[in-house]
């Protein structure tokens, strides 16, 4: 029997193979450190919206202390928005009416806000007058001058 010369393909494959083993094991270095780079990034990004959500919800709580405030000096009552109406959340369907010398007024506030208005009783749903947003603020502004809006 004679002896079989080591042929170079079985060298080949494996210098191959191993080439290939340390390219996708850098491949996997580079995507663990871009997931490791996304979730650093994700983290901040959650604390970013956090912080946008408690100055969100801080600037609900200062406007509605002004509506409470001004709800006492006019006459006014909380509605619940109509349930048909689904734009609304509803945790978000009550609704204070200020009735103003220059003209109907309202905001809508969140559940959680109920208790600052307690002072006020409810109607049934329809008084509103159709006043946009718009409209709202120039009838809150006109308050200043003492200005009646026809």
């Amino acid at each position: 029997m004679s002896a079989r010369k080591p042929s170079s393909r079985p060298s080949q494959a494996l210098i191959f193979a191993e080439q290939r083993i340390a390219e996708l094991e850098a491949e996997n270095a580079r995507l663990k450190a871009r997931a490791e780079e996304a979730e650093r990034e994700r983290e901040s990004l959650r604390a970013r919206l956090a912080e946008r959500e408690a100055e969100k919800d801080g600037a609900y709580r200062e406007r509605n202390a002004l509506v409470a405030a001004l709800s006492k000096l006019f006459p006014a009552w909380l509605e619940r928005h109509p349930h048909e109406d689904t734009e609304w959340e509803d945790d978000w369907r009550w609704i204070v009416f200020i009735s103003l010398p220059t003209g109907q007024v309202s905001w809508h506030i969140h559940d959680s806000e109920l208790s600052s208005f307690r002072h006020l009783w409810a109607r049934r749903e329809g008084s509103w007058d159709g006043h946009t947003t718009e409209e709202k603020y120039r009838r809150l502004a006109a308050l200043e001058g003492g200005e009646e809006e026809s």
